[in-house]
């Protein structure tokens, strides 16, 4: 199928032309498991035309706030309602906090 550009549907004798691309993802070491026999070779080269390393969640809890605003943006709730619901500040100050990047400010009297 990725070689050819043709499918064809179960129980058919008919092949059919298709336009695709095929995104990929895992955590996974693929190029590992070529190694040990436990995924073919071919199929390991045919996906990886073009790798992106994406770190983790946990290396970029920066992201999280973004993320949980969209989230919430796109939400069937907040889109069956007619709400834009926001994350409040506090939330964002007490995700810092647990993730050790909060700055304090304090104030002489």
């Amino acid at each position: 199928m990725l070689e050819e550009r043709e499918v064809e549907k179960l129980g058919s004798n008919r092949r059919i032309k298709v336009n695709m691309r095929i995104i990929c993802a895992t955590n996974m070491d693929l190029a590992r498991l070529v190694a040990e026999g436990r995924m073919r070779e071919d199929f390991y080269y045919r996906i990886n035309v073009v790798p992106m390393r994406i770190p983790p969640l946990r290396e970029r809890i920066e992201d999280i706030p973004l993320l949980v605003g969209e989230f919430l943006r796109n939400s069937e709730m907040a889109q069956r309602e007619g709400h834009q619901p926001a994350l409040e500040q506090g939330a964002v100050a007490a995700h810092e906090l647990s993730a050790g990047r909060a700055t304090c400010a304090s104030s002489a009297t």
